[in-house]
């Protein structure tokens, strides 16, 4: 779906966060916190989604600071699309049913975290497995390793 750019002026502390109409967050089939890749200049980056139905018009995304990584300018046209479901999240359900993570997994995680690919719900289940299941010296020192 193209959609032009509002810049919001407003500050996500870090996150890569988005702001969608409600008309057009349901055409994508999005709710809230979900995902969608923000296509411009062969370029894209994935960010989390939140949902209005007045602070952004039908046509428009809003874009907080942390992504204008490419100088997107106020009305010009991106692409957004769903994004593809980050695979860390089943790692991350793995461990909550008391599975064991490889340091491939927890790498994998590490790296959507860091990249801003999760959200905090659902970092905070990674910690509330890690808590909950506890780890395994070399889940520990995998962890340890992919930090």
């Amino acid at each position: 779906m193209k959609l032009r750019v509002r810049l919001i002026g407003l500050s996500s502390g870090g996150k890569p966060i988005v702001i969608l109409n409600k008309e057009d967050a349901d055409e994508l089939g999005i709710r809230g916190l979900d995902r969608v890749t923000i296509g411009h200049n062969k370029k894209g980056v994935t960010a989390i989604v939140n949902i209005t139905t007045t602070l952004v018009r039908k046509g428009e995304v809003g874009i907080y600071e942390e992504l204008d990584y490419a100088k997107l300018k106020q009305d010009s046209e991106v692409d957004v699309e769903v994004a593809k479901f980050p695979t860390s999240l089943q790692h991350i359900r793995n461990k909550l049913k008391g599975r064991k993570l490889s340091y491939e997994d927890l790498l994998e995680i590490v790296r959507d975290v860091v990249a801003g690919n999760l959200n905090e719900i659902e970092i905070a289940s990674f910690v509330t497995a890690l808590h909950g299941q506890g780890l395994g010296l070399d889940e520990a020192a995998g962890l340890t390793l992919a930090m």
